[in-house]
C-alpha cells in the first residue's frame, strides 16, 4: 500500500508545472497555498519526524532529482544534506526562504548542535509573510507563465495570515496576562 501511495505521489509530482522541494511542513503549506495545482511539492521532514536526525528516503531522493527549486529554512539537517542534494541534481536551485528575517539567539535549553540562531522563524506571522514573499518571488521567477496565478494566490495567502493573526490575538487578549503556556517540540 505504501508503495502504491508513493508511486501516486511521485506521478503527481513529476507531472506538475514546477517541482519544488521543501524542508518542513510550514514551507509546504506556503508553496501549496501559492502554487496550488501548478506545483508538485516534496516534503523532506514529514510530520512527527525530527529535523535533528533526518535522513532522506529513496522516494524523496527520486522526487528531489526532478525538482527545480529547493526552499531551505535553516534547520539542522540542511547543513549536511543540501550539498548532497545539489550533487544529485545539478540544476536544483537552493533558495533560502528566510531571507530578510532577523533570527534571534537560541535559548540554551534547546540544543541545535551549535546553531546559535533559532531556525523556528515560521511561528511569527510577520516572518511567515516574508517567507511567503521569498517563495512567491522565486516561484514566479522560475515559472513566468503562471506569474499572475501565483501573485493572486500569494496575496490571498497574506490575507489569510492576517486573519489568522487577528483571531489568535483576540483569543489571547481574553487570557489573563500572568498565564503560562506549555509548548512542545519537535514538530509539534
Amino acid at each position: 500500500m505504501r508503495l502504491i501511495l508513493a508511486m501516486l505521489i511521485l506521478t503527481f509530482y513529476v507531472e506538475a508545472n514546477l517541482n519544488i522541494a521543501v524542508s518542513i511542513g510550514p514551507q509546504k503549506e506556503i508553496v501549496q497555498k501559492i502554487g496550488k495545482e501548478k506545483v508538485g511539492v516534496v516534503l523532506m521532514v514529514n510530520s512527527g519526524a525530527s529535523p535533528h536526525s533526518y535522513e532522506p528516503k529513496a522516494n524523496q531522493m527520486i522526487a528531489l532529482s526532478k525538482a527545480k527549486l529547493y526552499f531551505s529554512v535553516g534547520v539542522e539537517f540542511e547543513h549536511v544534506w543540501l550539498g548532497r542534494f545539489k550533487t544529485q541534481n545539478k540544476n536544483l536551485l537552493i533558495i533560502d526562504s528566510t531571507k530578510g528575517i532577523a533570527k534571534i539567539p537560541m535559548i540554551e535549553t534547546h540544543q541545535h548542535n551549535g546553531n546559535s540562531l533559532d531556525p523556528h522563524v515560521w511561528t511569527s506571522p510577520k516572518n511567515m509573510k516574508l517567507m511567503a514573499k521569498n517563495i512567491y518571488e522565486n516561484m514566479a521567477k522560475n515559472d513566468t507563465k503562471n506569474y499572475e496565478f501565483y501573485k493572486a494566490n500569494y496575496l490571498n495567502f497574506l490575507k489569510e495570515i492576517d486573519m489568522t493573526d487577528k483571531k489568535i490575538r483576540l483569543i489571547l487578549s481574553k487570557i489573563p496576562k500572568n498565564s503560562s503556556f506549555l509548548v512542545f517540540h519537535p514538530s509539534w
